[in-house]
């Protein structure tokens, strides 16, 4: 992948203040050349189907815990995960650094079989960190003194990024795809989906969709460690939820979707705002209502 290439892109479709566009529609989109992501998404749909198709494959893939986050609860997750009660989707987790290879190559995961899928998510999370690199260098610019627990752009080269991919199975009833929510990282990169379905709340928890299928086309929205390291000012994160009618059509193809979640390390103080204001923003996750 030409990350050269697509951060020269997304430079020139940065706004000029792109807190000032997150905080009036709660995302923004950008630009990036189209090859970036017509590679990416062959190789982790592929190897997706392949890893889900099998159960006994996919037990060896299965989810674990890599550690705790900064945040009490939170812990970071490695590896394939079904969700089958509510959602009907499979997750598969690929944290950077080397932490999600490493916790395979000790499982005894056969991960010769999916080599361009783990090396597609290990460049997604390079090209999600130069991403929101770009967006918190310009954000600590605009607003150097928004975070009393020191800019952003230096955390952002130390935290952990997490790629996610999603399967979406078919289901009968016609409940949320995947239930109102804002994301625990810094920033969230969503690169694409292959059918239309993600919904986001802006502050006034209007609903907007992004150009999720587009090559060309990636969105960008703040989560929970933002909101904390800058105490609510610019928000508590953005609202986001997923419900796809096409779903519960019969025959119709899975829905896949590829997205980056960007990290940043927390202070004590930035943990104790965000657990004085845990119901402030679980609140807002409830007010936040597809249809």
């Amino acid at each position: 992948m030409n990350h050269a290439q697509t951060l020269h892109h997304l430079t020139e479709s940065l706004p000029h203040d792109p807190i000032a566009h997150m905080q009036k529609r709660g995302f923004l989109e950008c630009s990036i050349t189209p090859t970036f992501l017509a590679s990416a998404m062959q190789h982790v749909t592929c190897g997706m189907t392949g890893m889900t198709e099998n159960n006994d494959l996919a037990a060896l893939f299965q989810s674990s815990s890599l550690g705790p986050d900064d945040v009490p609860g939170w812990e970071y997750d490695s590896g394939l995960w079904r969700r089958n009660v509510r959602e009907q989707k499979w997750f598969f987790y690929y944290l950077d650094r080397g932490e999600t290879m490493r916790n395979l190559f000790k499982t005894d995961a056969p991960i010769i079989f999916f080599e361009k899928f783990l090396r597609t998510l290990n460049d997604t999370c390079a090209a999600a960190r130069a991403v929101v690199q770009l967006w918190a260098d310009e954000f600590d610019r605009k607003h150097p003194l928004a975070s009393p627990s020191g800019a952003l752009g230096p955390r952002v080269n130390t935290g952990k990024c997490v790629t996610r991919v999603l399967r979406y199975l078919p289901r009968a009833e016609t409940a949320d795809d995947a239930t109102v929510h804002i994301d625990r990282s810094a920033c969230t990169v969503h690169w694409k989906s292959t059918r239309q379905g993600l919904r986001i709340f802006d502050p006034n928890r209007e609903v907007h969709e992004a150009k999720e299928t587009a090559d060309d086309t990636i969105a960008i929205f703040p989560g929970k460690k933002f909101a904390a390291v800058t105490r609510g000012v610019f928000g508590f994160g953005t609202p986001h939820g997923v419900k796809e009618h096409a779903r519960i059509v019969p025959g119709a193809e899975d829905r896949f979707a590829l997205v980056s979640f960007v990290h940043i390390p927390l202070s004590i103080n930035d943990v104790a705002w965000y657990l004085a204001h845990q119901n402030e923003t679980d609140a807002l996750e409830k007010r936040c209502i597809m249809t």
